[in-house]
């Protein structure tokens, strides 16, 4: 079987206002395994990245002291992306301002054809203060949707907290988070090991902290009490989906519930050696890619999608349909396949 052509992930770092992302990006190209990286950082960001630039260019791309290169946004993401040299780098880095939402960036790579051939998402890593974060997601939407949407939660600053007091206050940051987001590590800034690897692992869909399988196919949600209606559903299989089914999975919830779909992201087993990646941002998919093996060598189906004010048994009950999982009151794959009306609830746009 041939398998879809690997393209560059873009990461994407977000957090509150003083989070501390542009301290940990520099500390992050000073560390090994980042020389062949491109920083895109906001122009109208916090603290900008000119005191690491050795040299300018004509084209806006410059070289910084560990051989990495940086551009600046100017227009739209899409045409910095389409700038950038593919063939001199591994990965990219964008680093939004603290007021962002994150889905515009990641629906800036997804949506124009010619840059998804090229690149596709990464890991959303979101920095979180210790000092105010408990504050800031009690009071601010965006600090908690750049929470939900998350592969990778990043605790900063716990070094200024009371040491009698550092566990007690990154529990309780889990503990937020965990509200809205049941998935994603939660990890403080001093145990975040700088390298490659610490995205390659969330970028894998986080396999290795989904709650297990037990053997079965397995569905879990929780649901969110911050008042934010945000919902995170994981759904498993134990057993191979044909790829047509999952894809058409995909286009039906993404076409018709696009407002709701805040993000989806998965890995399924359709019966090959690798799995097939998904990855959706409200209405828009990002084309399906194969690989060529499986990340953590564990098989199966597990697909995480985070909802905005629709219930996720819904979503479990589409899925339960197309990856043939018996369910109550739940067509077929076969009747959904035909008859995409039939899903109880479905609402073309």
């Amino acid at each position: 079987m041939t398998m879809d052509a690997a393209r560059i992930p873009v990461h994407v770092f977000t957090g509150f206002l003083g989070s501390g992302k542009t301290t940990f990006l520099n500390a992050l190209l000073q560390a090994e395994g980042f020389g062949r990286t491109a920083i895109i950082i906001n122009e109208f960001g916090e603290t900008g990245l000119d005191h690491l630039f050795i040299e300018g260019r004509e084209d806006g791309i410059v070289e910084l002291s560990n051989g990495c290169l940086c551009c600046t946004i100017r227009g739209e993401l899409a045409q910095t992306l389409a700038g950038l040299p593919a063939d001199r780098i591994d990965r990219v880095i964008v680093e939004t301002t603290g007021l962002a939402d994150p889905v515009p960036v990641l629906q800036a790579i997804i949506a124009n054809p010619p840059i998804a051939s090229t690149f596709e998402p990464g890991s959303l890593v979101t920095l979180a203060d210790a000092l105010n974060a408990p504050q800031q997601f009690a009071e601010h939407a965006e600090a908690r949707m750049q929470a939900a949407l998350a592969d990778l939660v990043i605790v900063t600053k716990l070094d200024m907290v009371p040491e009698a007091e550092r566990d007690a206050r990154l529990a309780e940051i889990t503990a937020i988070v965990r509200e809205f987001n049941t998935v994603a590590p939660v990890v403080a800034r001093e145990d975040a090991v700088l390298s490659p690897a610490l995205f390659d692992v969330a970028s894998t869909l986080r396999s290795r902290y989904l709650p297990p399988a037990h053997g079965h196919d397995h569905h879990h949600h929780d649901v969110n009490r911050h008042g934010d209606s945000i919902r995170s559903a994981v759904l498993r299989s134990a057993r191979p989906m044909p790829r047509h089914a999952a894809e058409m999975f995909c286009e039906l919830l993404t076409s018709a519930h696009a407002p709701h779909l805040l993000r989806l992201k998965g890995l399924v087993d359709v019966g090959g050696e690798g799995p097939l990646l998904l990855h959706a941002i409200h209405g828009v998919m990002h084309e399906p890619r194969q690989l060529a093996q499986w990340p953590d060598g564990e098989l199966g189906t597990r697909i995480v999608v985070i909802l905005r004010d629709l219930d996720p048994a819904f979503v479990q009950n589409l899925f339960a349909g197309f990856a043939g999982l018996a369910m109550p009151d739940t067509p077929d794959r076969a009747a959904l396949m035909e008859n995409p009306l039939a899903i109880p609830g479905y609402k073309p746009r």
